[in-house]
């Protein structure tokens, strides 16, 4: 058979009495996501399974990365501390820790003019990283000014995927391309970091356009077809969450709707969210035909000038050429020849 039924999947959670534990069992419908038939493909069987080794190894690699985070960040501290320790050694010793205090505040201040800047960038790089926390390993992520427009249509370009984070920079790839880059923690600082992973259960946006012809009872019926699309989809899409009337064009002669459905991923599966509207866009144009709402620009109107004789006089093109139209005379032989040589 292809397909699992999703009763034989309970039996890891039955207890030795007969009865099921109710937490398993809803912790498998989350990880499969039978159909409304209560069964499961082996292909999302297998995906749901490697859906689960893959969020094991991210979480092994984001363990790795943390400790070395805390790693670099106790190097700091403990720069700090021995330093503080110096000092008070010193200080029981009987020598002068004032005297040595401002030297070094001295050199200090010296070279705060020429890395003060840099400085400045370094401590906002640690203080993301550190107190922020806007992604983790293998997040997708979007870096955006921080008055950057927003609109319906999801990340631009699938954004970047994080490959490796410390103290001071942060590495990343391409979501679409797969190109390697390198950013500076000071810099994206200031950015508004969209951090797809953590975006779940988008809104997914389709537009639409509907002839004014169109009746209550179409737009009934195409919404009841929608709904049913979607419910007979429940590893993809979660609801119908609106679908309402966005614009109105009367000299165009049609009504744009936005349809907006529930995806079960989060924005992460960017590639997936795509895959899954393109399907719902084609069965929504599939059933705009078949209930006949589909809509068809109107043929506009073309308007057709006639110029008078005396008015092709001041075109440039023909005062430049020295063709007059009113000129009925005949280029003698030699001028043929001229013209066509």
């Amino acid at each position: 058979r292809y397909a699992i039924n999703f009763r034989v999947l309970c039996q890891i959670a039955e207890k030795r009495d007969g009865t099921h534990d109710k937490a398993k069992v809803r912790d498998l419908m989350r990880m499969f996501r039978p159909n409304r038939l209560g069964e499961i493909t082996k292909l999302d069987f297998v995906k749901s399974v490697d859906s689960v080794y893959k969020d094991l190894r991210l979480t092994l690699a984001n363990i790795n990365n943390s400790s070395q985070i805390d790693r670099a960040y106790q190097r700091i501290i403990n720069t700090i501390f021995y330093t503080a320790v110096t000092f008070i050694v010193l200080a029981i010793y009987g020598l002068d820790v004032n005297a040595i205090f401002i030297l070094l505040s001295s050199i200090i201040v010296s070279f705060a003019f020429m890395i003060g800047s840099a400085a400045s960038k370094y401590l906002e790089g640690i203080l993301l990283i550190l107190v922020r926390k806007p992604y983790d390993i293998g997040d997708r992520v979007c870096f955006l000014d921080a008055n950057a427009d927003v609109d319906d249509f999801g990340p631009p370009s699938g954004g970047w995927v994080v490959e490796n984070v410390d103290l001071y920079t942060t590495t990343v790839r391409l979501g679409t391309t797969r190109e390697y880059s390198t950013f500076a923690n000071g810099s994206l600082a200031s950015s508004r970091i969209l951090n797809l992973k953590r975006s779940d259960k988008p809104n997914v946006y389709m537009y639409l356009k509907f002839t004014t012809n169109v009746t209550q009872e179409q737009l009934d019926s195409f919404r009841s077809e929608m709904t049913e699309y979607i419910r007979d989809r429940p590893r993809e899409w979660i609801k119908l969450v609106s679908f309402r009337c966005s614009r109105v064009e009367t000299e165009l002669q049609y009504l744009e709707y936005v349809l907006i459905v529930q995806h079960r991923e989060a924005w992460q599966s960017f590639s997936t969210i795509q895959v899954s509207k393109g399907d719902v866009y084609i069965h929504a144009l599939h059933l705009q035909r078949k209930l006949r709402m589909n809509y068809t620009a109107p043929k506009l109107p073309v308007e057709l000038l006639t110029l008078p004789s005396n008015a092709m006089l001041s075109l440039p093109n023909v005062a430049a050429s020295g063709n007059n139209p009113n000129d009925n005379t005949l280029p003698s032989e030699g001028e043929n020849k001229n013209k066509y040589l």
